[in-house]
């Protein structure tokens, strides 16, 4: 299941580099399958604080990737999991923000937004999942020593 968090983790990292790309270089989107992507990509809500919202994807991504591959190699989950599940639940949370956004408010778009919207309700249902049977494990283990 871990490498399954990697594995969506890591198209997330795609997706928003070569988003991180389009917006450096100033090109126009390749979207074949939505129209649209570049007034969303192109809009006054493509950015925080200065700050591309497809780098901020980056890193998000990157740090889900590095949590979970810590996870699965030390076997253990202890506080990282927590760690790990509420963020990606504040990404699903944001997602679900910029994918209004691109709804009600741009009325456009873009098919790598979706597709990180995907990988955030993804991710999360796989965090929480884990979240879960690692807390059932903790309190029947908690349980048998008493």
């Amino acid at each position: 299941m871990m490498m399954g968090i990697v594995g969506l983790a890591g198209i997330g990292v795609l997706d928003t580099a070569y988003l991180t790309y389009d917006h450096y270089s100033e090109s126009d989107s390749f979207c074949n399958l939505l129209e649209g992507c570049d007034l969303v990509t192109s809009s006054v809500y493509n950015n925080l604080f200065g700050v591309p919202l497809a780098l901020l994807g980056l890193f998000y991504y990157l740090l889900v990737t590095a949590l979970a591959i810590y996870l699965y190699r030390q076997g253990v989950f202890g506080q990282i999991l927590p760690v790990l599940t509420s963020l990606t639940a504040f990404g699903l949370a944001f997602s679900v923000y910029l994918t209004y956004l691109q709804y009600a408010v741009i009325g456009a778009w873009c098919q790598y937004c979706l597709l990180s919207a995907v990988l955030a309700v993804l991710l999360f249902a796989l965090t929480f999942y884990l979240w879960l049977v690692n807390r059932r494990v903790l309190n029947k283990s908690a349980d048998l020593l008493q």
